[in-house]
């Protein structure tokens, strides 16, 4: 950027000094005679703070106000399965280095063990096995972007009551009783 330096006269002096010469330095002007440009120069601003210093150009005082980043995020995959039996698994999230976030999940066979973060990196999650024959989804929210966990059931297994049927030798009809661990399994 520049600022314009209008003297009282040509043969009146002036200096020019910013107040953070590290991300905020003078690259031309900082001194002349009469009119003249006092030349800046900004560097980026890594944090997520607003930062604000000064330039002084003849004992008067310029602002200089730069906003802090602004903090995007970007799940490597919108959605991933686990198996029946349950596990542990992960989703990335890309940010800037300077950006927190957070993951938390409602679903109470989900638990995330990467809670929050700084800058990119993987969240990891376990996810319980699923009791049921039934498939189920849940949801985990990082920073604002939703990731869906999709789990199958069990695969329905049966045990017999008994190994055999007794039927008159007339013929007719039998029973064979038998049961399933999984919930939501039938014949």
């Amino acid at each position: 950027g520049t600022i314009g330096v209008t003297a009282a006269g040509p043969n009146c002096p002036w200096t020019a000094s910013s107040s953070a010469p590290s991300w905020l330095p003078i690259i031309s002007g900082a001194s002349g005679t009469g009119n003249g440009i006092v030349s800046f120069s900004v560097s980026s601003n890594g944090s997520t703070a607003p930062r604000s210093s000064l330039i002084t150009v003849a004992g008067q005082n310029v602002t200089i106000n730069q906003s802090g980043i602004l903090c995007t995020y970007t799940l490597l995959s919108s959605s991933g399965t686990v198996p029946a039996t349950g596990g542990s698994s992960s989703v990335g999230v890309l940010t800037a280095s300077a950006c927190t976030w957070t993951a938390t999940t409602a679903d109470p066979w989900l638990a995330v063990t990467t809670p929050s973060g700084l800058g990119s990196g993987d969240i990891l999650f376990t996810a319980q096995p699923n009791p049921t024959a039934t498939d189920r989804t849940g949801a985990i929210n990082i920073a604002g972007q939703t990731y869906i966990v999709s789990q199958p059931g069990q695969p329905c297994a049966y045990t017999l009551d008994f190994g055999f049927a007794n039927v008159a030798f007339t013929g007719g009809t039998g029973t064979v009783g038998f049961s399933s661990t999984t919930s939501g399994c039938s014949p």
